[in-house]
């Protein structure tokens, strides 16, 4: 190469007849293809220029089109030869061709490292908001470790002052302690399975992340590969703690409202079509015979709560669901039946289907509504809320 950046044909010849010997198609694959470049481009430099193209149309060759930078810098020495040779046309055609290629590989690497540095982006948030839960959950306990404290003084002093009372008091004391007891193991098995539920996409994200930085002889495939593993885990961690962030706000009672007023019929039109939009493996039907039903509501937080029964996982793949929504009015309240609610059949994830159950009968809740699941085997989800 030395050689040929000199144009020292002679020591260029004598090198290449040399490495004669040791250049053929075991050897390491880009060694191959530079020896055969070299020698078209020593035949440029005597203006042999039928063997110069032959020595370059065989490097060409010789990449397959999985050495695409080798590929595009031979064209542009042919491209140069050709020139040299007096060959215009050719020439221009050539060099069209090696610039389109160019464009196309800077836009594919470019596009790479856009989508790596997303990754690290989702990657780098869902821990900071790991974190911000994990400090959530210590202030709640801190707060419900001295409410407990506070009520055992308090029956302390009452069963001091009234004697009558002392058995009941013990009795409301015990009640309490149990309800307490209990709510603690309900939430440290919630929060070891939601520990569960986090810690798979999030070791596949960091895994895979790091696959793609320490490994270099990855393939495209295994690039791609890793890459979708990498995208969909980040958006699944990144639903999961949304809604974590939501069932927190909404037991705490910390959650804003935008309350305005909206039409009901319309808003039940609208989860249908957000629904169809996303996906075609859902099948919804709204049936109403109202025309329009003002409500006072957040309608953001309304088609969330129909949109949660009528749509499926981002990765579901099976058959299609057919759903059934009806709204209703009965005096001043508005009633929605869903029946075959993907939500009970295809949702493999018993913690998720718990928190999206939770966040509706909570959200419900909040504006004096109700959310009622009935028994058996075809699950039918009743929901109630206020007109005034």
């Amino acid at each position: 190469m030395v050689y040929a950046k000199a144009e020292d044909k002679d020591s260029l010849k004598l090198h290449l007849a040399r490495a004669e010997k040791y250049y053929d198609k075991d050897i390491f694959f880009s060694y191959y293809i530079d020896y055969h470049a070299l020698w078209g481009v020593y035949y440029k430099l005597i203006k042999d220029w039928g063997k110069c193209f032959q020595s370059f149309d065989l490097a060409l060759s010789a990449c397959q089109g999985i050495e695409p930078f080798h590929d595009n810098s031979i064209l542009k020495m042919k491209a140069e030869a050709m020139l040299e040779a007096g060959q215009y046309e050719e020439a221009a055609n050539i060099y069209k061709t090696a610039a389109f290629k160019g464009d196309s590989l800077n836009k594919d690497m470019l596009q790479r490292h856009e989508e790596v540095y997303q990754a690290n982006y989702k990657i780098q948030k869902a821990l900071l908001d790991k974190e911000l839960l994990t400090k959530q959950y210590r202030w709640i306990y801190v707060g419900a470790s001295a409410i407990i404290l506070i009520l055992m003084l308090l029956a302390i002093i009452r069963a001091f002052r009234i004697h009558r009372q002392l058995r009941d008091s013990e009795k409301e004391t015990r009640h309490a302690l149990e309800t307490i007891e209990a709510a603690n193991k309900m939430k440290e098995y919630f929060l070891q399975n939601i520990t569960y539920e986090i810690r798979i996409p999030l070791n596949t994200v960091v895994g895979f992340s790091e696959l793609l930085s320490t490994e270099e002889n990855l393939s495209e495939e295994e690039i791609q590969e890793y890459s979708a593993a990498i995208k969909n885990n980040s958006e699944k961690l990144l639903a999961l703690i949304n809604n974590i962030l939501d069932l927190s706000r909404l037991e705490a009672g910390m959650m804003r409202f935008n309350v305005q007023e909206c039409d009901a019929v319309e808003l039940c039109r609208e989860a249908k079509m957000m629904v169809n939009m996303q996906t075609t493996l859902v099948n919804p039907e709204f049936h109403t015979t109202l025309e329009t039903l003002p409500i006072q509501a957040d309608s953001r937080w309304f088609l969330k709560l129909l949109s949660s029964l009528l749509s499926v996982p981002r990765l579901y793949d099976g058959n299609i669901c057919q759903v059934e929504y009806t709204l209703t009015r009965e005096e001043q309240r508005l009633k929605i039946t869903v029946k075959g609610s993907p939500l009970y059949q295809v949702w493999e994830d018993e913690q998720e289907q718990r928190i999206l159950h939770d966040i509706n009968r909570l959200y419900l809740g909040a504006f004096k509504g109700n959310y009622q699941v009935s028994e058996g085997v075809e699950k039918v989800v009743t929901i109630t809320y206020p007109l005034t």
